[in-house]
């Protein structure tokens, strides 16, 4: 029985931690794409958009229900956005000739997923030694 308990609290923990570690991947990922967006002068014609890839949530998806009880939901919102941006990626070409449109709404949806959890993970990320701080400049307010 003990070893039972034992082997499900290593789960439970390897696998908070490991979403945990990739959520902080991206949002570094995330974060530096961000930057490199704001040092293109025009659109983003020519430079290849590539997907956000999430390996270890699509592995213990089926697991989610075992994440703590304060990270299941921001981690589903979290992954959700992180999916809505590889599609806005893949419907680039259809801005072709107003790239400058597809680059503004781009822009600002990085700085939504950015604004909305550079800051939801905080505790997590501080209990794991790690922490995010974000690089880019959030867009001003209009």
């Amino acid at each position: 029985m003990i070893t039972f308990v034992a082997g499900k609290y290593l789960v439970w923990k390897s696998t908070n931690n490991a979403v945990m570690a990739e959520v902080h991947r991206l949002l570094i990922v995330i974060d530096k794409h961000t930057v490199f967006i704001d040092t293109l002068s025009s659109g983003l014609q020519g430079h290849p958009l590539i997907p956000f890839g999430y390996s270890v949530y699509k592995k213990k998806l089926k697991d989610v229900g075992i994440l703590k009880t304060s990270l299941v939901l921001p981690v589903i919102q979290f992954y959700g956005y992180v999916d809505f941006l590889n599609q806005l990626q893949a419907a680039q070409p259809k801005y072709q000739g107003n790239e400058a449109a597809f680059k503004a709404i781009y822009r600002k949806s990085l700085d939504t997923l950015l604004n909305d959890y550079s800051t939801a993970f905080t505790k997590e990320f501080h209990r794991m030694g790690i922490q995010f701080n974000r690089e880019s400049h959030p867009l001003p307010p209009k």
